[in-house]
Formats: structure tokens, C-alpha cells, sequence
């Protein structure tokens, strides 16, 4: 809508679920959302309705989620030349999430201590194995 980059599937079902979900009636009243009334737990709710519309057919919903599980596997293969090699044969990759890390980040920044408790800040999604074969083109 706004030109940045052209969708590759028709958006007004998804643009009428986010402005349902939102209660909104155009662009301009998402600006509250986005600023001034950001809730990043709420947006991420907006996922389930998506997920929905996905399961429903809208090639749309697809292609977001397909985006967004591309960045975060980006996102993972960056870190990786980051961990020791015999560490991965031997403990699983935990990847927390970019807030947590950007909070500890800023944290250290300034000098301040601050109690982690890294078992607490990632869900386990996926378990991949060293040693296993890909299965994902079968």
C-alpha cells in the first residue's frame, strides 16, 4: 500500500483481518499502534489470525509467514560462526529473542547488573540434530 515493496498476492483479505483485529479504518489509524500505543504482545496475537487465513488458502498469509520464518533462519545462520563447532555436537543451539538481546545489550552498556536467567528467555521450537538427514524436501 504504501509502495515500498509490492505485495506478490492480493492484500485486501489480510488488510481487512489487520484492521478488524486492530479496529481501525485506514492507514492513518494504525499510527496510534505502531507509536504512541506499541504493544508487541498484541501484535504478535494478530499471528494467530494470520495463521488462520494461512490454513484458509490466502497465499498472502503464506507468503508472511514464509518471510518471517526466512529472516529468523537468516537470523540463526548469522549466529552460527559465532558458536564453537564440537559446542553444537554436544548442546543444543538456543537463540533468544532479538528484545532479550538488545535489553542485555543496552543494559551492559551502561554498567548496570541485571539478573539473567537465560533458560527463561527462548521456547524451544525446533529440535535440530548434528547427525540428523534434512527431511524437508520429501
Amino acid at each position: 500500500m504504501d509502495g515500498l515493496r509490492k505485495a506478490p498476492y492480493p492484500i485486501d483479505d489480510v488488510w481487512n483481518l489487520i484492521k478488524g483485529y486492530f479496529k481501525i479504518k485506514n492507514r492513518g489509524d494504525m499510527l496510534p499502534h505502531l507509536y504512541k500505543k506499541f504493544d508487541k504482545s498484541f501484535f504478535a496475537r494478530l499471528c494467530v489470525k494470520l495463521a488462520h487465513a494461512a490454513d484458509e488458502g490466502d497465499c498472502l498469509a503464506k507468503y508472511l509467514f514464509d518471510e518471517a520464518g526466512e529472516n529468523l533462519g537468516r537470523m540463526a545462520a548469522a549466529l552460527i560462526p559465532k558458536v564453537q563447532t564440537d559446542e553444537l555436537k554436544s548442546n543444543p543451539f538456543k537463540i533468544k529473542s532479538s528484545a532479550f538481546g538488545a535489553c542485555y545489550h543496552a543494559v551492559d552498556a551502561v554498567g548496570l547488573q541485571l539478573p539473567r536467567n537465560y533458560p527463561d528467555n527462548f521456547d524451544v521450537l525446533v529440535q535440530y540434530s548434528y547427525k540428523s538427514k534434512c527431511l524437508c524436501n520429501q
